[in-house]
């Protein structure tokens, strides 16, 4: 971190996000957790080429990759408790050349972990990797785990949230449901510095009646939505300073 945040003398930050999901004309701020941390991990299993007649001669990484694909899942599982939110996806998987007959040497797996708890990012990235020594020493094969620490936890400061509630009735603008997934936003840096809010403004899309989904190419929100995201950042603005005032933070 730069410390920006410090030294610039921030005491609260708030963002707004259009969203398809939410009813155009309301907002969804919800106090915790919002979004995940985001890891990716990049699986290495290294073993011995050879020819497809003769497997026995070669130490084959693919049937481990693909052990290790299917057991991630599992892992999570028996890791986290079901009452808190964590995944691990694979998004892709290559081994080798385009041949039916040569058995290669290394399989290279990649895959995204999404935690809503700091133990249970710390527990799933170590059963990751014993996971991944455990299958290729099974397998008469090494493994190496790279995790690569991406966005942290959005957790929306309940204080903040409750007060910013308050100014957006007060300004016309209903308060949805809260918005949760297991995405994850860098705005989340912001929120290990200085309490945060991240609130997600409903809006519609001119000519179709279900809004098309985030970052699709006709994703286009109607101009209704820039008062509405400005009103969202005013109402943070005002429970950021009342919060301040009360020494809330």
């Amino acid at each position: 971190m730069s410390g920006a945040l410090t030294r610039y003398g921030v005491a609260a930050a708030a963002g707004a996000h259009v969203h398809p999901t939410v009813s155009a004309g309301t907002v969804a701020t919800g106090a915790g957790v919002v979004n995940a941390a985001a890891d990716e991990v990049e699986i290495l299993v290294t073993g011995r080429g050879g020819h497809g007649a003769d497997p026995h001669r070669a130490a084959d990484p693919i049937a481990a990759a693909a052990h290790i694909v299917l057991a991630l899942p599992e892992l999570v599982r028996r890791t986290v408790s079901p009452m808190r939110p964590a995944t691990v996806s694979v998004g892709h998987v290559q081994s080798g050349q385009p041949s039916a007959n040569v058995l290669p040497d290394q399989a290279r797996i990649l895959a995204t972990m999404r935690t809503t708890d700091a133990q249970d990012r710390s527990d799933v990235q170590d059963q990751v990797r014993r996971l991944a020594a455990s299958q290729a020493e099974a397998f008469g094969l090494t493994s190496t785990v790279t995790i690569t620490a991406g966005e942290p936890v959005l957790y929306n400061h309940p204080a903040l949230v409750e007060r910013m509630d308050d100014w957006l009735v007060r300004s016309g603008i209903d308060v949805t449901e809260p918005m949760r997934s297991l995405g994850a936003d860098d705005f989340s840096f912001f929120g290990e510095v200085v309490p945060a809010v991240m609130s997600f403004v409903g809006v519609t899309v001119a000519g179709h009646d279900e809004a098309p989904e985030l970052h699709h190419p006709r994703f286009l929100p109607d101009d209704d939505a820039i008062l509405d995201v400005a009103t969202a950042l005013v109402a943070a603005y005002l429970a950021g300073a009342e919060i301040i005032h009360l020494g809330l933070t």
